[in-house]
């Protein structure tokens, strides 16, 4: 990733081209990633929902979210932003792009899990609308042990 400052990112529809890249980007994200193998089975799926921000300058891919609608819920499964371009408001973006494509599948509920203790996340998803609905215990680990997930869920307007 360039250290260049970033332009405006651009959004689009992940393709399976970017399977590598989304790889790279979980990776650099969390301490348990997914290869490109499971991303082109997630995209593969019926119902998949999945876009990728580009950054303006370097036209490399710097964050993605993807996830999954079935019947009128779905479930935002990832969300990863490079650690050199968060706190820049791609999340928010990639966020509200699910949701308005989620919203046009006429997807009543959207949910989603993230790990207890993630303030960045929760802060983004509660000003988002999502609301702490359940715990999942140890759900998630980490290089200091387990962490409870907290499962959020929004309904849609």
């Amino acid at each position: 990733m360039t250290t260049a400052p970033l332009q405006p990112p651009s959004l689009r529809a992940v393709a399976a081209a970017d399977a590598e890249s989304l790889a790279g980007l979980h990776a650099a994200a969390f301490d348990e990633p997914w290869d490109a193998a499971a991303f082109l089975g997630l995209l593969d799926r019926a119902g998949c929902l999945a876009f990728v921000a580009t950054d303006g300058l370097s036209r490399s891919n710097v964050g993605f979210i993807i996830g999954h609608v079935a019947a009128d819920e779905a479930e935002v499964l990832s969300v990863a932003v490079h650690p050199a371009a968060r706190r820049t408001g791609i999340g928010q973006r990639l966020l509200r792009a699910l949701l308005e494509a989620a919203r046009d599948r006429d997807v009543a509920k959207v949910h989603l899990e993230v790990a207890d203790g993630n303030g960045a996340a929760l802060a983004l998803y509660q000003a988002e609308g999502f609301i702490v609905t359940g715990r999942r215990k140890g759900y998630y680990a980490r290089a200091t042990g387990r962490v409870d997930a907290l499962v959020m869920s929004r309904t849609m307007a």
